[in-house]
């Protein structure tokens, strides 16, 4: 494996975003793979990316408690530009938030060519379609399955991959947006 390979989280640390279950799906992840690995510091990482919210010291707590606490990185807020330079450079992209209004970070990650797990609710299975890889939300389990299905992908399932999530960006444009709202307004 590269040195360079992450997993990456970008929202506000708060409870919603569930990334206590990020966590725990990553130290079970690690858990799975050589101890060499980790010990020469050749597995992944996991960064999470954003700025403090409420009730964030129970995760940074977490984070502290890890035994792969040198394997997590807290990179706090993020400017535009080390977001775009994560997103393309992430093996995957982690968002099993437990509810969204919308889910814009998983277009991000689609636009980046950058595979996405996410859980199945709120609106999150709309915005992902059959382009992402979904978890029970709560399920760290899970999510460490899917993690070690994103590593090992083949190259061809890594080029269906990213036609779907192609496909599934394409349904949505901010022009659309407005013209369904508009439409809305005028009752059509």
């Amino acid at each position: 494996k590269e040195l360079n390979e992450f997993f990456l989280f970008i929202g506000t640390i708060e409870p919603r975003k569930n990334i206590p279950t990020i966590i725990k799906g990553f130290e079970l992840y690690l858990d799975k793979l050589d101890d060499e690995m980790i010990e020469k510091n050749l597995c992944p990482k996991l960064i999470l990316a954003g700025g403090k919210g409420w009730n964030c010291n129970e995760i940074y707590d977490m984070v502290g408690q890890s035994k792969y606490k040198e394997q997590i990185m807290m990179a706090g807020y993020i400017a535009g530009s080390e977001k775009d330079y994560l997103l393309k450079n992430a093996r995957c992209f982690l968002y099993p938030s437990l509810y969204e209004g919308f889910g814009i970070p998983i277009l991000e990650a689609f636009a980046t060519d950058t595979p996405v797990i996410t859980a199945r609710n709120s609106s999150l299975p709309e915005v992902g379609g059959d382009a992402v890889f979904y978890i029970n939300t709560y399920d760290s389990d899970d999510l460490a399955t899917k993690m070690d299905e994103v590593m090992n992908m083949s190259d061809n399932e890594r080029i269906a991959l990213s036609k779907n999530m192609n496909e599934q960006l394409q349904k949505f444009s901010w022009e659309k947006c407005a013209e369904e709202t508009l439409d809305v307004i005028l009752g059509k």
